[in-house]
This record gives structure tokens, C-alpha cells and sequence, in this order.
């Protein structure tokens, strides 16, 4: 399996992340201030965080933070991911997550979230 990111609803944001466990995973989201996608919003002062859970959440062993950063803020680019130490480490099966963005005016609010899904692996070292 290749990682993916595969849209579920795009009105909610709501997407389904399937990622090989112990293996990279990292996207690049592009923010923009107008629906034709032509005008990229300035996210100089954002912030942005995200967490997975398992599904069946039991202890904090059970969650994991994103890496995330605004690569490019005046063009609207933010960068987030998994690495394949994070990954190795997460049970294999469902979890949940989100990532927010949060302004400089402390506004908070959730961009991204959905299931996500680790496959096991069987050869690791």
C-alpha cells in the first residue's frame, strides 16, 4: 500500500489518511481566501496542530502529534506529517485526528480531520 490521502467529504473536510506503518507521511496543504482556489491566504502568525488517537483510546501511549509547520506563510502553505519512528511506534488499525489552525487572535479552528488507518508491518529493524 501507498500512503494516502483520500477525501471523504469536501464540504466538512473530512479525509481518510491509509499509511503503511513505519513509513514517512507527510502533506502539504495550500490555504486560499477565495471558493476558485486563486487568491492564497497569508498565514503570516498561524499556527497549526494536530493529533491522532487510536480509535479505542486508552492512554496518552495511544496519542500521536503531527509535525506542522507553515512552510511558506504568504503563499498559504503548511506542511504536516508523520515520521517513520512516529509511525513504527502507532498500533496498527483505526485512529482519529484533526489539525487546527489557530490565528494570531487566538481563533481556533479545525481544518482537516477524519480516520486514519495504520497497516502493520511485519519486517522492521
Amino acid at each position: 500500500m501507498t500512503n494516502t490521502l483520500k477525501v471523504i467529504n469536501g464540504t466538512t473536510n473530512e479525509v481518510l489518511l491509509l499509511i503503511d506503518q513505519g513509513t514517512d507521511f507527510g502533506e502539504s496543504l495550500i490555504f486560499y481566501t477565495d471558493t476558485t482556489n486563486t487568491v492564497r491566504k497569508d498565514l503570516t502568525n498561524y499556527v497549526f496542530r494536530g493529533k491522532c488517537r487510536y480509535l479505542h483510546h486508552s492512554n496518552d501511549d495511544d496519542v500521536v502529534t503531527f509535525i506542522s509547520d507553515v512552510s511558506d506563510p504568504t503563499q498559504g502553505v503548511v506542511n504536516w506529517a508523520l515520521t517513520d519512528t512516529q509511525t513504527a511506534g502507532m498500533k496498527p488499525g483505526k485512529w482519529v485526528f484533526d489539525l487546527e489552525m489557530e490565528d494570531g487572535s487566538g481563533d481556533v479552528v479545525r481544518v482537516i480531520w477524519g480516520q486514519l488507518e495504520i497497516a502493520p508491518e511485519a519486517t522492521y529493524g
